[in-house]
């Protein structure tokens, strides 16, 4: 999963980060100015505009859907960087 470009986080049903890809390392290291690390809880991550949204599909997910999320996000530490995401749980 290392070789991928795709951001790869596993997490347990609290939200503790278990393993993350070094796609996913790389990519919050340069957008968030945030060194994640196993342990580490997903929600550190949640953006205020995105809490919400995310609070309800982890739910979803911990009841065994499955959920697809699409939508535009603009890091915090960038100045107009945006990008599409796809968020699977």
């Amino acid at each position: 999963f290392d070789s991928s470009a795709q951001f790869i986080t596993l997490m347990d049903l609290d939200g503790r980060i278990l393993w993350l890809n070094k796609a996913t390392k790389e990519n919050i290291l340069q957008n968030y100015r945030f060194n994640v690390e196993v342990g580490n809880n997903i929600r550190l991550l949640v953006l205020p505009d995105t809490k919400e949204g995310f609070e309800a599909s982890f739910e979803k997910a911990k009841q065994g859907q499955s959920i697809t999320v699409e939508r535009q996000i603009k890091y915090p530490k960038s100045s107009n960087q945006r990008r599409w995401m796809s968020f699977n749980y």
